[in-house]
């Protein structure tokens, strides 16, 4: 496989730099300009009215009254708000409510949050304005005000006996409105490959594909549902990634070093491998229990921070955007600009967990107001301000999982639906106060799940086995009016590529270097606990001189990773200590060095040295190695070959790490490499409830040039050719079936043995490798 190397990569940043930098500049000087009116007769019901309820009225109702502003009757616009009239019926181009849509002037653009106005959209307001602000009688704009109270909806009669799934049932009126076909499907082929990346975040294996496609039985999408939520281990690897965003749990970086962080891991996995009731895991979090108390304890900046960041506010924040979908971000400073909530409600739910009364500060201003302990939904019950922290934290926990709270259910049943189909019910997903697209399927989702313990497989089984889920998938619509068609078409997560490209070469992930020891530059964290229970620690013990054997099972291991380590801090000398290790099984005894060793690094980053049979290894040196079939005894003699002189004290230790190969190392368990950073997996260092899906130039960069990728793709090539040492075309065969879910096509053959006919068949089949990893028909989800 040829990568692109230095100068290439050099010259094109450049231009990249060179040509935003002329458009940055031509941006800057051009002056901002109304966009002409629509030269159509405009009707209110038609063409204003749904602008308006998705950009506007959201701020300014009866209930927000942003700026004193109403935009729900005619009356109320022409009158105005704080600042006087904002349109002069007739005259759009002096209408202050046209410039402020338009963005005329940037500080004041409009709306604050959410997507701007299209040209044609101000157009269309302006062509309304110009045209005498005509607004229908009977059709004054109706406000959405959000219901905390559940509700279950009735579900409506089935159009066909066949459409039995809830959700079907509640979106056959959405279907007849928007003129959507209700029938439309996805093939077979597309169907499991779409649910298995969603549930397990893993490729179909082809056997199962091919039996699925062949399948005539009626119950067999429910069937799949069921057999893959039963799969625990590899739901909850899965599901991890998606939790670790929420959650804010990560397992190296910022506070870390100095104990200002805590990671989750073992708690989090294990309760979703449990299914733990969602109200649970949500009480364990808020009043925690062994294993759990990082995500209240926030990050403890180092250093002086603003009063917005300090652990009793990141508290109130992240439980608010999480587990309601309130952004109390702006309200942490100030009251908000975006939404109806005030400094003060955010400072009474961060005064629930502060041991002290807590003054409010209003942009890093102290006010000299103390706040007032309570919850950001009183109605729902109050907390006692005289009581200890640990007491408040379970009184909020109780009202927050209230069967009375229905706030709490429709907002994971917001983020599960935005999960599957690319779009919440609810959007902005951070902003539960806005209008659903189906309130009724909102709500009898959100009721479902609290009615059934907050089983959330049971809500993704609801989801996964309707026919809206089976619908061809969708490209993102320039209409910026949604209507639901179908899921989005999605790009796999960072994590999924990483256990794909895993999946269909056969190739572990390697264990990380970082979970054993801190690197040489400083930065400290912490492993998964639930992580080790993928591996064996071995020891030579600490050596003063002379030698030590060290002998481990490796029958059910997929890689050996050795690491060394001393009390001399980090200052044993060169060659000084070196292992001479073997693997021995039905297969034959191989020497270690005969293999293609991973991840091999030192204290200085460059390689260990190896001679035959021998790896040398000091202190902060690792080195990795895959452990092929057919060997399941590894010995190894550590040898000291300089006594080190320092003082009488001195000692060196070598350890083995030997990882089990089944189920094997999913990316959501392994820290951030470059590779996962690029394909927009976040540093957590901020809730995270939403991942870009847009490729950048910096994916581009390290998906042609990346040392991670590449690594993947050299030992994944290694791989196959081992296992396909006979025959090309059952290589290609099953590369295309496990990649692609789909035989390859004659020209496709064609190209594949071209390319291992070459005098290097291995870079070959790397190319090869690269190639179908690189198709959007496998960086995509149809």
């Amino acid at each position: 496989m040829i990568r692109i190397r230095g100068p290439v990569v050099s010259i094109s940043i450049c231009t990249l730099i060179f040509t935003l930098t002329l458009i940055g500049h031509a941006a800057e000087d051009a002056a901002p300009s109304l966009p002409p009116p629509s030269s159509e007769t405009v009707s209110y019901l038609k063409d204003v009215k749904p602008i308006l309820q998705r950009s506007c009225v959201q701020c300014h109702n009866a209930k927000l009254q942003m700026g004193d502003l109403l935009l729900t009757s005619r009356e109320a616009v022409l009158k105005g708000g704080a600042k006087g009239a904002v349109v002069k019926p007739g005259d759009s181009e002096n209408s202050r409510l046209i410039h402020l849509v338009a963005g005329t002037d940037p500080e004041l653009a409009m709306p604050l949050s959410g997507t701007r106005l299209t040209p044609e959209e101000v157009g269309v307001l302006r062509a309304w304005i110009d045209q005498g602000l005509v607004w229908d009688d009977d059709s004054a704009q109706e406000e959405w005000m959000p219901q905390l109270a559940p509700r279950r909806p009735e579900l409506p009669a089935a159009s066909d006996t066949a459409i039995v799934n809830p959700i079907d049932r509640l979106l056959q009126p959405y279907y007849e409105e928007h003129g959507v076909d209700s029938g439309a499907a996805v093939d077979d082929r597309l169907l499991i490959r779409r649910m298995y990346l969603d549930v397990v975040g893993l490729l179909p294996p082809p056997d199962e594909t091919r039996a699925f496609i062949a399948s005539d039985a009626p119950d067999k999408v429910e069937a799949l549902a069921g057999q893959l939520l039963d799969r625990n281990e590899a739901y909850a690897d899965h599901w991890l990634a998606f939790w670790n965003d929420l959650l804010r749990n990560e397992y190296r970086g910022t506070g870390f070093i100095d104990d200002g962080r805590r990671q989750i891991t073992h708690w989090l996995r294990q309760s979703l491998v449990e299914n733990k009731p969602y109200d649970h895991m949500v009480s364990e979090l808020i009043d925690p229990v062994t294993g759990s108390e990082g995500f209240i304890k926030g990050i403890v900046w180092r250093g002086a921070v603003n009063a917005s960041q300090t652990p009793e506010m990141q508290a109130a924040q992240n439980i608010s955007q999480s587990f309601l979908g309130i952004n109390l971000k702006c309200a942490s400073c100030h009251d908000s600009f975006i939404n109806h909530w005030k400094l003060k409600d955010s400072y009474g739910m961060a005064a629930i967990f502060s041991e002290k009364p807590l003054e409010i500060v209003r942009c890093d201003s102290p006010t000299g107001r103390m706040a007032e302990v309570k919850f950001l939904y009183s109605e729902l019950g109050s907390i006692d301000a005289n009581a200890p922290v640990k007491d408040r934290r379970r009184q909020l926990a109780e009202l927050l999982v209230s069967k009375e709270n229905g706030r709490f259910s429709r907002t994971i049943v917001n983020r599960l639906w935005d999960r599957f189909f690319g779009h919440g019910l609810v959007e902005p997903i951070d902003d539960m106060d806005a209008r659903p697209w189906s309130p009724d399927a909102l709500d009898w989702l959100a009721s479902d799940l609290a009615d059934h313990d907050y089983d959330l497989k049971r809500t993704i089984k609801w989801i996964v086995t309707s026919r809206a889920y089976r619908r061809p998938a969708v490209d993102r619509s320039s209409d910026r009016q949604y209507v639901f068609t179908g899921p989005l078409v999605r790009r796999m997560s960072a994590e999924q590529f990483v256990d794909s490209i895993a999946e269909i070469s056969g190739i572990e992930p390697p264990p990380p270097d970082f979970f054993f020891q801190r690197d040489g530059r400083g930065q400290g964290g912490q492993a998964p606990e639930s992580f080790t229970h993928k591996m064996v620690r071995y020891s030579s013990g600490r050596l003063a001189s002379g030698t030590a054997t060290v002998e481990a099972d490796v029958s059910n291991a997929a890689w050996i990773q050795l690491a060394g380590t001393d009390n001399l801090d980090g200052r044993l000398p060169a060659k000084a200590a070196w292992i001479d290790a073997t693997l021995s099984g039905p297969a034959g005894t191989l020497p270690l060095t005969a293999l293609n060793y991973t991840r091999a690094t030192t204290a200085d980053g460059a390689a260990p040295a190896i001679k035959p049979g021998r790896i040398e290894t000091h202190t902060r040196s690792t080195i990795a190695y895959p452990i092929p079939p057919g060997y399941d005894r590894f010995t190894a003699t550590v040898s000291l070959d300089q006594t080190p002189v320092v003082d009488g004290r001195t000692r060196f230790e070598a350890q083995f790490y030997v990882f089990a190969g089944d189920p094997g190392i999913r990316a959501s368990l392994l820290p951030i490499d470059p590779l996962q950073k690029a394909l927009s997996r976040p540093s957590r260092e901020q809730v995270a409830t939403r991942r870009d899906s847009l490729a950048t130039t910096l994916q581009a960069l390290e998906l042609s040039n990346g040392d991670t990728l590449f690594d993947a793709i050299e030992n994944g090539a290694r791989n196959l050719m081992r296992e396909h040492p006979d025959s090309n075309q059952t290589l290609v065969d099953n590369l295309f079936w496990s990649a692609l879910s789909r035989a390859p096509e004659d020209f496709e053959t064609g190209v594949a043995n071209e390319l291992m006919k070459s005098e290097s068949p291995r870079e070959g089949v790397e190319d090869l490798l690269w190639i179908v990893t690189m198709l959007p028909e496998f960086q995509l989800v149809y």
